[in-house]
């Protein structure tokens, strides 16, 4: 797979390394200017959490929140023809015995987490923006007490709640162009 090099991490023990994104339009990575606004909202909560990366792509997201300083990263991703390059970007992070990458369906992972009670502090989705994405009551269950989940979806996605069945409640989205990410977490958080 040809690689083209216009990804960067933009913070941390990691900030300046070049990631590899693919030439062609198969996975989508988040923007920078997106991830920076993710990060900067999100700074006080990095270290030491424990983030999961479903729909990881390129592993941008994930190992951004390595570099920024988070204990362990999953990222998971079925698109088996972009795993050369994702293990490539790992590969260069200077921590990257912390990261972890799953090849399974998202559904599949969170099964697997599930059963092993996994839980994480830091939940970020980014399905193909032509999915729906996995049902979020099987990502719940992953989320940590005092977590955040932050789902990414182009702007102009068709109205309804995604989170329909779960505990969980939006309680902020931004805008970045034509993409949106809404930040969740459980109720008790918001008191």
């Amino acid at each position: 797979m040809k690689t083209r090099h216009k990804l960067h991490i933009i913070a941390g023990e990691d900030r300046g390394r070049r990631l590899n994104s693919p030439k062609d339009n198969s996975v989508r990575p988040t923007a920078s200017m997106a991830r920076e606004a993710i990060f900067s909202i999100l700074q006080d909560r990095i270290p030491g959490s424990r983030f999961l990366d479903l729909y990881a792509g390129t592993g941008a997201v994930g190992l951004e929140a390595l570099s920024r300083g988070a204990e362990s990263v999953t990222l998971v991703e079925n698109h088996r023809t972009i795993h050369p390059l994702l293990k490539e970007n790992i590969q260069r992070a200077v921590r990257a015995d912390a990261c972890s990458l799953w090849t399974s369906s998202v559904e599949s992972a969170c099964e697997g987490f599930a059963r092993r009670k996994l839980v994480y502090d830091l939940i970020f989705m980014d399905p193909p923006y032509e999915e729906e994405g996995a049902l979020l009551s099987r990502v719940e269950p992953l989320l940590a007490p005092h977590g955040i989940l932050m789902r990414q979806r182009p702007s102009k996605w068709a109205v309804g709640d995604p989170f329909q069945g779960t505990r969980l409640v939006q309680y902020d989205v931004r805008r970045y162009g034509k993409t949106e990410i809404s930040f969740w977490t459980f109720p008790d958080n918001l008191e």
